[in-house]
């Protein structure tokens, strides 16, 4: 004979912290994406910059 529910509230408690386990996993991906994502920006250079300038634009009509 096993006694169940000694074992209940140790199953719950693994149970909710993995959960929790997996919540903070996936916030501390988006948090790298996040830096990395800024790093990239930062890092690139003068030359792989968009065709659109910040600003006013003069256009010329003939």
């Amino acid at each position: 004979m096993t006694q169940k529910g000694s074992t209940d509230p140790l199953v719950t408690g693994i149970k909710s912290a993995i959960v929790h386990f997996s919540k903070a996993a996936i916030e501390v991906a988006s948090g790298v994406g996040s830096l990395v994502t800024g790093i990239t920006r930062t890092m690139r250079s003068d030359d792989e910059r968009d065709d659109v300038e910040d600003g006013r634009q003069r256009i010329e009509v003939e």
